[in-house]
């Protein structure tokens, strides 16, 4: 085990969800995060489920066209441990990296 130190943007990015919450207008009852752990910065995306699939779409159609290609993407729960999450994203040329669920300090969009 040891730090990983992002060197520039897009180096790491971390994703985490918060929720369920109270239903929104559409349906939506859980935010997907995405943090830049280099420069900080913050997406959030209301959705209305935490599936692999639609985790995927979100950072392929609206985070990497709007921020650009994360290097590796910090996965830190159950659902992002999924065989295909990491192939749909290796598929895209983004290599994933894992956080410890233990330790939630070790992942910024956690926080």
């Amino acid at each position: 085990m040891h730090a990983i130190t992002p060197e520039a943007p897009n180096d790491l990015v971390c994703v985490d969800h918060y929720g369920p919450l109270l239903k929104g207008q559409f349906g939506q009852q859980f935010i997907f995060v995405v943090v830049d752990a280099f420069t900080k910065h913050v997406r959030l995306y209301a959705t209305n489920c935490t599936t692999m699939k639609s985790c995927v779409n979100i950072l392929m159609e609206d985070y990497v066209r709007t921020c650009g290609k994360p290097k590796s993407p910090l996965r830190p729960c159950p659902i992002f441990t999924s065989p295909r999450w990491k192939a749909g994203l290796e598929k895209e040329g983004i290599k994933v990296t894992v956080s410890l669920i233990s330790n939630p300090q070790s992942n910024p969009a956690e926080q």
